[in-house]
Formats: C-alpha cells, sequence, structure tokens
C-alpha cells in the first residue's frame, strides 16, 4: 500500500496520474491519443496483437481469458457518466472515446484510494477516478514487456481472490460497446470487427477489480459468453452487470458470496451488434 502523505505519480498516455487520483492533462488537441478519446480505431487496434501475445502466455498462471476483449467504447463525457452512476466525478477529464489497453479510463469505486486499517462507518460514497487497464503481471512472468493483465477468469486465483474478496477493490467500468473478432472476413478481406452493446443500457458497467501498484490498475471480469458472441465465435465475454441500480451497489459493497451471482453471461436478447 502507498503512504498516503506521499502518494506517487506517473506519466502515462501523455497523463499525470497521483495517487490521490488526480489526473492533470497538457495542453495537446483532440487529434492525440489519450483520455480525450481521440484514438482512432486503426490505431488502438495496432496494439492488439503485442496484447494478445503477453496475455496467451500469461494465461497458464492467471488463468486469463484467451481470446478477451482488448478495446471498449465509452461514448459520454465525465459529467454524465458521474451521473448515470450516482457518483462523484471529481476532476477526471475524459470526454468520450476508445480505451485501448494500457489507457487510463473511468472507473467507479466505493472504496477508499489508500485500504488500510478498519473501514470507516457510514454508506461510502461513490467516486469516479480514472485507473489504468491492465493489471501488472507477478514478477514470474513479467519480464520487463510492456502490457498487463486485462481479463480475469479464474475467480479463485490466488493472483485475484483477495482483492475480489475485498468489497473495496470491485469496481464498475463505464463503457457503451466493447469489440470483439468475429467470424469471417469482410469485403476488404480483413477480420469482422463486432461492436456489441446493452440495447436497454446506453451506458453500462462492466465487473472489473483494482489493484493497488505504482499505477492503480483495473481488469475486468469474465464468463462463457452468450449465444450472441458464442455465435462469432467466441467462449467468453466482459461480465456486463444489470441496469439496476442494486445490481451496482451489490458489486460494490455486498460479500463476495453474493456478489459472485452477477458473475453471468449478459442475455443475447437485450444486446446490440454492429
Amino acid at each position: 500500500m502507498h503512504d498516503a502523505t506521499n502518494p506517487p505519480s506517473a506519466r502515462i498516455n501523455g497523463f499525470r496520474f497521483n495517487g490521490s487520483g488526480g489526473v492533470t492533462r497538457p495542453s495537446q488537441s483532440h487529434d492525440s491519443p489519450g483520455m480525450e478519446g481521440g484514438l482512432g480505431d486503426a490505431r488502438a487496434l495496432v496494439q492488439f496483437g503485442a496484447i494478445l501475445e503477453f496475455q496467451l502466455r500469461c494465461a497458464p498462471m492467471l488463468a486469463t481469458a484467451m481470446i478477451m476483449t482488448a478495446l471498449y467504447r465509452l461514448d459520454a463525457p465525465a459529467p454524465a457518466i458521474a451521473h448515470h452512476f450516482a457518483a462523484r466525478a471529481g476532476d477526471d477529464p475524459w470526454v468520450g472515446g476508445h480505451i485501448a489497453p494500457g489507457q487510463f479510463a473511468p472507473v467507479i469505486t466505493a472504496g477508499r484510494e489508500f485500504v488500510a486499517g478498519p473501514r470507516p462507518s457510514g454508506e461510502p460514497t461513490r467516486r469516479m477516478i480514472p485507473r489504468q487497464w491492465g493489471v501488472p503481471p507477478p514478477p514470474s512472468v513479467a519480464d520487463g514487456r510492456a502490457g498487463g493483465i486485462l481479463s480475469v477468469r479464474n475467480l479463485e486465483s490466488p493472483f485475484w481472490i483477495g482483492n475480489l474478496r475485498n468489497s473495496e477493490f470491485r469496481c464498475l467500468i463505464p463503457a457503451t460497446s466493447f469489440l470483439e473478432w468475429g467470424k469471417g472476413r469482410d469485403k476488404d478481406g480483413k477480420r469482422r470487427q463486432c461492436w456489441f452493446g446493452a440495447a436497454d443500457q446506453p451506458i453500462f458497467a462492466f465487473a472489473a477489480v483494482w489493484m493497488d501498484s505504482e499505477v492503480p490498475s483495473f481488469a475486468l471480469l469474465t464468463c462463457e459468453a452468450n449465444a450472441a458472441l458464442r455465435h462469432e465465435g467466441r467462449d467468453t465475454m466482459p461480465v456486463i452487470l444489470p441496469a439496476d441500480p442494486k445490481a451496482h451497489d451489490l458489486w460494490l459493497r455486498g460479500d463476495w458470496k453474493r456478489a459472485q451471482s452477477l458473475i453471468a453471461p449478459y442475455s443475447s436478447s437485450m444486446m446490440t451488434m454492429r
């Protein structure tokens, strides 16, 4: 854990992140990659190959989904996201766009920034803060390569279980759609891109867990794919939480035994694809 009196800082993707949850954005155009969401499809997708290779290497130890979501969109600005999830937005500079591995993304948490000692009494306040997508792997599988663990498949893995059992480390990841590779090729001979969304939720929440490291980071939980994703050749999908605010509260505050009931495929009839 970090000392709250001397929080760490780091610069990633052009942003200065400090351990108190603050982000300082330098002057740059909205065409530059970073929290502005200006990262284009081609520039974001070029990272997929390297990330996939890294995930495959880590999968045997961490039981991470072998072919996983590696790009999603959040097409809403920070104030609208915070309002939707009844959270305090703080100074999050997000304006909408893609989120690729290694980037900061808005995260909804009800936990303290520095989780140490007894939990304070009273109902915790939901906060929206930027955290990096991709949890640093353990030293046994990290050999200096860039990248992080994007998703969680084995809920009993020693690497994840402690944080999953502590509700302060469980979080919501707001999104409006996510990319999965589909079967076959498009008219140009390229792999088909399938963007999935939730028909009943313009902004939905992935179930996720974060870890405390030099730069706090998160990974998405995965589950068995629903019929829509299986049709496209996928065997897993990210966990999408129901629209009911009580489900969000259960994931953020409930005991682990009850929270696990939310880890299930989202109904295919409630999904969109483009």
